[in-house]
């Protein structure tokens, strides 16, 4: 495995001595021997804390979600209302092209 990362290592231009791999790779296995030996009261711990950081992602991603359905609504009221004043506008140059058309002598 050692190899193996010095391989991967070398292909990214990263020279790293084999005593410090070595060094690097001897303490992941003591962490991982290190977790497998922790009481499961913290794993559990573990669990509900990550629990909760879910929760709360959750919750701020609903939130998010609640402020931009939010926008969406106030965006399509206001494109309601631009619609709207567009027809007023279209019925207003309507009106006076009519006015000016009855206004001009007949050729």
């Amino acid at each position: 495995m050692l190899k193996l990362n010095k391989k991967v290592l070398s292909d990214f231009g990263l020279d790293i001595p084999d005593v410090i791999m070595t060094g690097l790779s001897n303490e992941l296995k003591e962490k991982t021997i290190q977790q497998s030996i922790k009481p499961s009261n913290q794993t559990s711990k573990h669990l509900n804390k990550r629990k909760n950081i879910s929760n709360l992602n959750y919750e701020e991603v609903k939130q998010e979600y609640l402020q931009q359905q939010e926008q969406i609504e106030i965006l399509q009221a206001k494109i309601r209302r631009l619609e709207h004043v567009l027809k007023l506008k279209d019925m207003i140059i309507n009106e006076l092209l009519t006015i000016l058309q009855h206004k001009q002598p007949n050729h």
